[in-house]
Protein backbone atom coordinates (compact mmCIF):
# COMPACT_ATOMS: atom_id res chain seq x y z
CA UNK A 1 0.00 0.00 0.00
CA UNK A 2 1.16 3.52 -0.62
CA UNK A 3 2.49 5.33 2.45
CA UNK A 4 -0.44 7.78 2.35
CA UNK A 5 -2.98 4.92 2.68
CA UNK A 6 -1.00 3.33 5.50
CA UNK A 7 -0.96 6.68 7.32
CA UNK A 8 -4.74 7.02 6.91
CA UNK A 9 -5.29 3.51 8.26
CA UNK A 10 -2.95 4.17 11.19
CA UNK A 11 -4.79 7.40 12.02
CA UNK A 12 -8.14 5.60 11.95
CA UNK A 13 -6.74 2.84 14.16
CA UNK A 14 -5.48 5.40 16.68
CA UNK A 15 -8.88 7.10 16.69
CA UNK A 16 -10.88 3.89 17.10
CA UNK A 17 -8.57 2.12 19.57
CA UNK A 18 -7.62 5.07 21.76
CA UNK A 19 -5.67 3.84 24.78
CA UNK A 20 -5.58 0.31 23.29
CA UNK A 21 -3.79 1.45 20.13
CA UNK A 22 -0.44 -0.15 21.02
CA UNK A 23 -2.13 -3.45 21.85
CA UNK A 24 -3.98 -3.40 18.50
CA UNK A 25 -0.73 -2.70 16.64
CA UNK A 26 1.01 -5.56 18.48
CA UNK A 27 -1.78 -7.90 17.40
CA UNK A 28 -1.70 -6.71 13.77
CA UNK A 29 2.10 -7.00 13.66
CA UNK A 30 1.86 -10.48 15.18
CA UNK A 31 -0.64 -11.59 12.56
CA UNK A 32 1.55 -10.19 9.80
CA UNK A 33 4.33 -12.61 10.79
CA UNK A 34 2.05 -15.57 9.99
CA UNK A 35 0.05 -14.14 7.09
CA UNK A 36 0.99 -15.54 3.67
CA UNK A 37 2.87 -13.02 1.54
CA UNK A 38 4.03 -15.18 -1.36
CA UNK A 39 0.82 -15.02 -3.43
CA UNK A 40 -2.29 -12.90 -4.06
CA UNK A 41 -5.33 -13.91 -2.04
CA UNK A 42 -8.43 -12.69 -0.29
CA UNK A 43 -8.17 -12.24 3.47
CA UNK A 44 -11.07 -12.50 5.89
CA UNK A 45 -9.80 -10.26 8.66
CA UNK A 46 -12.99 -10.34 10.71
CA UNK A 47 -16.31 -12.08 10.52
CA UNK A 48 -18.83 -11.82 13.33
CA UNK A 49 -22.41 -13.07 13.38
CA UNK A 50 -25.00 -12.13 15.98
CA UNK A 51 -25.99 -15.16 18.03
CA UNK A 52 -29.60 -14.85 16.83
CA UNK A 53 -28.43 -15.40 13.22
CA UNK A 54 -26.11 -18.35 13.91
CA UNK A 55 -27.24 -21.68 12.53
CA UNK A 56 -29.40 -20.00 9.89
CA UNK A 57 -28.72 -19.33 6.22
CA UNK A 58 -26.79 -16.05 6.66
CA UNK A 59 -23.32 -17.58 7.07
CA UNK A 60 -23.98 -20.15 4.35
CA UNK A 61 -25.13 -17.40 1.99
CA UNK A 62 -22.04 -15.28 2.78
CA UNK A 63 -19.60 -18.13 2.19
CA UNK A 64 -21.42 -19.35 -0.92
CA UNK A 65 -21.16 -15.87 -2.44
CA UNK A 66 -17.54 -15.46 -1.35
CA UNK A 67 -16.60 -18.87 -2.78
CA UNK A 68 -18.26 -17.97 -6.08
CA UNK A 69 -16.07 -14.85 -6.25
CA UNK A 70 -12.94 -16.78 -5.24
CA UNK A 71 -13.52 -19.45 -7.87
CA UNK A 72 -14.36 -16.93 -10.60
CA UNK A 73 -11.19 -14.93 -9.84
CA UNK A 74 -9.16 -18.12 -9.27
CA UNK A 75 -7.84 -16.80 -5.95
CA UNK A 76 -7.38 -18.49 -2.58
CA UNK A 77 -8.72 -17.08 0.68
CA UNK A 78 -6.92 -16.97 4.04
CA UNK A 79 -8.31 -16.36 7.53
CA UNK A 80 -7.61 -17.03 11.20
CA UNK A 81 -10.33 -18.60 13.37
CA UNK A 82 -10.59 -17.60 17.01
CA UNK A 83 -11.96 -21.00 18.03
CA UNK A 84 -11.03 -24.55 17.13
CA UNK A 85 -14.75 -25.30 16.74
CA UNK A 86 -15.11 -22.53 14.15
CA UNK A 87 -12.10 -23.88 12.29
CA UNK A 88 -13.85 -27.27 12.21
CA UNK A 89 -17.19 -25.83 11.03
CA UNK A 90 -15.69 -23.76 8.24
CA UNK A 91 -14.40 -26.88 6.52
CA UNK A 92 -17.87 -27.36 5.01
CA UNK A 93 -17.04 -24.46 2.66
CA UNK A 94 -13.76 -26.02 1.48
CA UNK A 95 -11.33 -24.45 3.96
CA UNK A 96 -8.40 -26.46 5.25
CA UNK A 97 -5.80 -25.95 7.95
CA UNK A 98 -3.10 -23.52 6.85
CA UNK A 99 -0.54 -24.26 9.50
CA UNK A 100 -0.11 -24.74 13.21
CA UNK A 101 -2.12 -22.64 15.66
CA UNK A 102 -0.85 -19.07 15.95
CA UNK A 103 0.31 -17.74 19.30
CA UNK A 104 0.72 -13.98 19.77
CA UNK A 105 1.70 -12.88 23.30
CA UNK A 106 -1.30 -11.53 25.19
CA UNK A 107 -3.93 -12.89 22.77
CA UNK A 108 -5.90 -16.13 22.42
CA UNK A 109 -4.60 -18.84 20.10
CA UNK A 110 -5.74 -18.54 16.46
CA UNK A 111 -6.28 -21.27 13.89
CA UNK A 112 -5.16 -20.36 10.33
CA UNK A 113 -7.26 -21.66 7.45
CA UNK A 114 -7.09 -21.46 3.66
CA UNK A 115 -9.44 -22.18 0.79
CA UNK A 116 -8.06 -22.72 -2.69
CA UNK A 117 -10.22 -22.02 -5.73
CA UNK A 118 -12.40 -24.88 -6.84
CA UNK A 119 -12.31 -25.42 -10.58
CA UNK A 120 -15.07 -27.29 -12.39
CA UNK A 121 -13.46 -29.89 -14.59
CA UNK A 122 -16.08 -30.91 -17.14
Amino acid sequence: MPKEELTQIDNQLRKVCGADYSKAVAFIDGLDQYHPHAFRHYYISLLAVKPSFRGKSLVNDLFSELNTILDKENLPCYAECTRFSTRTLIRRWGYIDAGSPISIDGFPKLYPIMRYPQVDEK
